[in-house]
Parts: structure tokens; sequence; C-alpha cells
């Protein structure tokens, strides 16, 4: 059987050259297939490519990289991809539903000095920081 890595990658060029490069290590491994947005070739809608493959997925890897920083009148935060915040709340989201039947495990990767926000704030995520 095959699992399929849902890669929760950046989308700007040097983000979507690592997230590429995650995506063959894991096609490579034996068992194992990635999906990454940016390999797509598809017009197919949004909730197909995004929500359908956080739903099937066996496992989920999320790189964070510093996008910049953000002022509001509380004080100043480093930000990551919005939609690598988003697509960590789904899979939160899907575990609860799914309560011990079929949880897909995550890892996190942050570059040094991001911070969390939305429900990250509230997760124990434990990123790896680079």
């Amino acid at each position: 059987m095959t699992r399929l890595i849902f890669i929760c990658h950046g989308q700007l060029p040097h983000e979507k050259q690592a997230g590429l490069a995650l995506k063959a290590h894991v096609d490579e491994t034996p068992g194992f297939l990635a999906f990454f947005a940016e390999a797509v070739q598809s017009t197919d809608a949004l909730s197909e490519h995004i929500f359908g493959n956080l739903e099937r997925c066996d496992g989920f890897l999320a790189v964070m990289h510093k996008r910049g920083e953000l002022t509001f009148p509380g004080g100043r935060i480093t930000r990551a991809s919005v939609w690598v915040q988003q697509e960590l709340a789904i899979v939160t989201f899907l575990n609860y539903l799914r309560r011990g039947s079929r949880r897909v495990p995550i890892r996190v990767y942050a570059e040094k000095g991001i911070d969390p926000e939305g429900l990250a704030t509230a997760l124990i995520l434990n990123p790896i920081q680079f």
C-alpha cells in the first residue's frame, strides 16, 4: 500500500524549489507518494487538490519560512505563509474528527523567529527549527 504524504510548503520561488526537493525525496522512498501543490498540473478545483488530499493523506509535513513582519497596535510578529497556517488548521480539525481512527501524524519545521498565528498559538506543535 502506498502512503500519501501531504507536503505543506510555501510557494515563493525559493520555497517551491525546496518543496519540490522534498517531494522528490518522499517519492523516491518505497511505499510513499508526496502531494505538493506546485507539482499539480490540472484545472480541478482547490477543494479537490487541497482539501481532498488533506483528507486522504497518511502524513502531513509542513515547512514554514519567514514571510515578513506584521505590525499592529499590540506589537510586531514575524509570520510564515498564511496557507501553511490554514492547512495546518485543517489537518488539526480532521484529526479531531477522527479521534482515534486514522489520525494523520504531523511534522512541522519552522524557520527560527516565526511567531505562531491563529490556531497554531493553541497547538502543542514543537516545530523543528532551522
